[in-house]
């Protein structure tokens, strides 16, 4: 069995499925099962560690171009591979072999307002052609698992939830090197911790709101929130809140951070938020459990999934549960100390080992149907 993975996605262009993709092959590169692997990248850098060991093709053709739908089948013809699983809903539709389409989130279809009627149309029209034209869907949790089904009336027999990990680099981190990235980023000695981009559905207004709250009771415990990753200007809202609220001596915004330092920010911070309104998987929060780190996140989609009852929630739509639920953890050491105890032993539960074990199955499976 060769199977075709489609790794186009394995860009900076797209933090969390490049993730998932150099993390899957990976793990299935280690396993080292008879299943040959082929990849797919695009000619751009590679913005994730790939396993050198993998076959490639480079194919020029991007995921959002109309070319790819009869360049990538000429590829997978030639590779002469069993099957492809394509990483991304923007994928060609009719190839030779069985397909496998991993379904990230639904963002566009569960809040459209930040979205514009073109941007919601084509999400959907695509997404319902990737369902059509795939044997099997991955989703990546059993949120999103239930929003296929709800959203595309997809029998949910054709949908596997197969969960995600935090890479073996996530980990609790000396000292020394959290006072290095500490120094990097010029971090204060206490901080709060956000990891993501500054998209609407990420809900930073309602933390910043949340922050302003603890701010003005002065209950902040001497912690700064420390607001880390890729900044679209397209949403300048959170940082004109924080000029305009007065909060700039306790926000601050580090832009992207490289992944060699992610662990030593993990876990230098006294608590990790997520405060979205919605997210697929919410990696982050596996990632800053790995690492040892108190997390509190929304009660919203994935998240009371992935966190089990290793973190507290908090109802994102609501600034007051915010605050609250942050309040306590800040000015409770001891609550910390037992969220740290149970945000290891939930990470452990989730591995890129289990992941790579459960998609084989599904490609054998996928196989093994076509050939009835």
């Amino acid at each position: 069995m060769q199977v075709i993975i489609d790794a186009r996605t394995a860009t900076s262009h797209f933090p969390g499925i490049g993730r998932y993709v150099s993390n899957l092959l990976d793990a299935i590169a280690a396993l080292q099962d008879e299943m040959s692997l082929h990849i797919i990248r695009s000619p751009a850098p590679i913005g994730y560690p790939v396993a050198s060991s993998l076959q490639e093709t480079v194919c020029d053709a991007s995921v959002f171009s109309l070319r790819q739908q009869w360049a990538i089948p000429k590829l997978i013809d030639k590779i002469g591979g069993s099957l492809y699983h394509s990483t991304y809903y923007l994928m060609p539709y009719r190839v030779n072999v069985p397909v496998v389409f991993t379904c990230h989130d639904l963002i566009p279809i569960v809040y459209p307002q930040y979205f514009s009627p073109f941007q919601r149309t084509i999400y959907r029209v695509a997404h319902r052609i990737a369902a059509r034209a795939s044997s099997c869907i991955i989703a990546v949790s059993e949120s999103t698992k239930s929003d296929l089904t709800k959203y595309f009336s997809i029998d949910e027999r054709k949908i596997s939830a197969i969960p995600l990990a935090a890479n073996k680099t996530f980990n609790p981190q000396p000292m020394d090197t959290i006072e290095v990235a500490r120094s990097r980023y010029d971090l204060p000695q206490r901080y709060c911790l956000y990891v993501g981009t500054n998209k609407p559905h990420k809900n930073l207004l309602g933390l910043l709101n949340a922050w302003k709250l603890l701010y003005d009771k002065k209950a902040l415990e001497g912690h700064s929130l420390i607001i880390a990753g890729q900044w679209d200007p397209r949403y300048p809202e959170a940082k004109e809140l924080t000029s305009t609220s007065g909060l700039n001596k306790v926000v601050t915004f580090t832009g992207e951070v490289n992944e060699e330092h992610l662990p030593a920010l993990y876990s230098g911070a006294s608590v990790f938020v997520q405060p979205s309104l919605y997210e697929g998987f919410g990696l982050p929060i596996i990632e800053a459990m790995a690492c040892g780190t108190a997390v509190t996140c929304s009660n919203t989609s994935s998240l009371p999934e992935v966190a089990g009852d290793a973190a507290m929630l908090f109802d994102p739509r609501d600034p007051k549960s915010i605050a609250a639920t942050l309040g306590d953890i800040i000015a409770d050491n001891a609550k910390r100390d037992s969220l740290r105890e149970k945000s290891i032993q939930r990470a452990s539960r989730f591995s890129w080992q289990k992941t790579a074990l459960n998609t084989i199955d599904i490609y054998r499976k996928v196989c093994l149907s076509s050939k009835v």
